[in-house]
């Protein structure tokens, strides 16, 4: 007997058995219920866009470093994309970048970050300087008040105006490199950004950003090493985030996972934690915002003198009976086969772990289906095998977390929870084999041709 509640046909699961949400601003927002800790990001988010200038320039030293805590299956990326896109909704004023899977290499959070900068938005930071250079040498003029209002206001070229009056352009040029220099406290990144204005130039520039060796004409003129280590990519960061800041939309720079980059042997977490500290200065003295989401271990490896740096201390909510029935809802339109005790019975059994409780709700689903039975406690102790060996299980601790000592006793059956979820996982992958090797339809149990499956606030 079908139980009362809407829910999709047969045959199509609505959960997904590997919860787990993709960092980027382009994916989509899976669906997200209101936690505690979703507030608190909106919040930040909020606050971020107030802090902006009505044109979305930031103000220097009004940046924020927020810092999303917790462990694996927790939310984390789901809470860092539902920051990213309450940004996008803001409007253009700011421009997010997303990296993942970085290991332990600042090398690999700069190449995934310099690949996703415009070349031509760095262009009009550079032109926006140069304008700014010209304006000024001409300032002292009452007869090129208008010349100065254009070029201040990007009506004019500073490259045509340059032409048009006879201007000392190489003067002018050292003039660019001397403030690209002071905006990004680098003098080998303000040679090369002033060299962007000089079209010989502009392509050896941005191929060596993108990590190519100089050219022998970028080494002429002080460019003489590739962004080919930690260091170096370290500064190519902190340089593209002050020009931009300066002169166009602010960064918004999301690292998730980022606690590789403090792996590796005792003694080199201090020199990780200070190139560490000084893109989170980066970010705050140039009024953009660094998002980095890791498990509890990783923030605590940091000193004193980083951590102080972190604006906001973010941890996931854990799922409660009402998150869930309201995820729920959000799937299906009611319950769908889940009976009001079926739900608590899954939250208990899951420790409120979001993503452990979306892996437990696609087994007892692909059951209710099957066997046309309501999702009942007893059917979700069925799936759970209480009897069974219980080795692992779902990462999220409820008593590091803050709940009650109480809340923790399900901690054995949360484990079994985990040998369910894996043999589920198992049969599925058995299924589509047998499938295959006897030619049939290789299509996933549980998903229709065509469907797209909604997700859920997994991490």
């Amino acid at each position: 007997m079908t139980p009362a509640g809407a829910s999709p046909p047969h045959g199509r699961n609505p959960f997904p058995l590997v919860a787990v949400e993709m960092l980027s601003p382009h994916a989509p927002l899976r669906l997200s219920v209101t936690t505690p800790a979703c507030d608190t990001v909106l919040d930040n988010a909020d606050a971020f866009l107030r802090s902006l200038a009505p044109d979305g320039r930031a103000f220097p030293g009004a940046g924020n470093v927020l810092a999303v805590v917790g462990e694996n299956g927790t939310g984390k990326t789901h809470l860092a994309m539902v920051l990213c896109h309450r940004l996008l909704e803001g409007g253009p004023a700011v421009r997010p970048v997303c990296v993942d899977r970085v290991g332990n290499s600042f090398l690999e959070v700069y190449r995934q970050f310099a690949g996703q900068v415009d070349r031509w938005a760095l262009s009009g930071c550079v032109q926006r300087f140069y304008a700014g250079v010209v304006a000024d040498s001409l300032a002292g003029s009452p007869a090129a008040a208008d010349i100065v209002a254009g070029l201040r206001e990007g009506r004019l070229s500073p490259q045509g105006v340059v032409r048009r009056y006879g201007l000392m352009r190489t003067g002018l040029l050292e003039e660019l490199r001397v403030r690209l220099t002071a905006a990004t406290g680098d003098p080998v990144h303000g040679t090369a950004f002033a060299l962007i204005q000089r079209p010989e130039f502009t392509d050896l520039v941005w191929d060596w950003l993108r990590g190519g060796p100089p050219a022998a004409a970028l080494v002429d003129r002080g460019v003489a090493h590739a962004v080919d280590t930690e260091a170096a990519a370290v500064e190519a960061l902190r340089a593209l985030t002050m020009v931009f800041a300066a002169q166009e939309r602010p960064f918004a720079l999301f690292v998730d996972e980022f606690d590789g980059l403090l792996a590796g042997p005792p003694e080199s977490v201090p020199g990780k934690a200070h190139a560490l500290g000084r893109l989170m200065e980066a970010y705050i003295s140039t009024g953009s915002l660094l998002v980095l989401t890791g498990r509890p271990a990783a923030f605590r490896l940091l000193p004193a003198q980083v951590a102080e740096r972190l604006g906001a201390v973010v941890r996931p909510s854990a799922f409660t009976a009402r998150h869930a029935e309201e995820y729920l809802r959000m799937a299906f339109g009611g319950l769908g086969p889940f009976t009001g005790p079926g739900v608590g019975h899954l939250v208990e059994m899951t420790g409120g772990n979001p993503r452990w409780f979306i892996r437990l709700c696609h087994r007892a689903y692909e059951r209710a289906v099957r066997r046309d039975e309501p999702v009942t406690p007893a059917m979700v102790q069925h799936l759970i095998g209480e009897d069974g060996p219980a080795s692992g299980g779902p990462p999220f601790d409820r008593r590091r977390e803050g709940a009650s000592a109480s809340d923790a006793l399900g901690d054995v059956r949360r484990q079994q929870a985990l040998i369910s979820v894996l043999t589920a996982r198992v049969e599925e992958l058995a299924a589509r084999v047998e499938r295959l090797e006897g030619g049939g339809d290789a299509v996933p149990p549980g998903m229709a041709r065509g469907h797209r499956r909604p997700g859920g606030p997994g991490p």
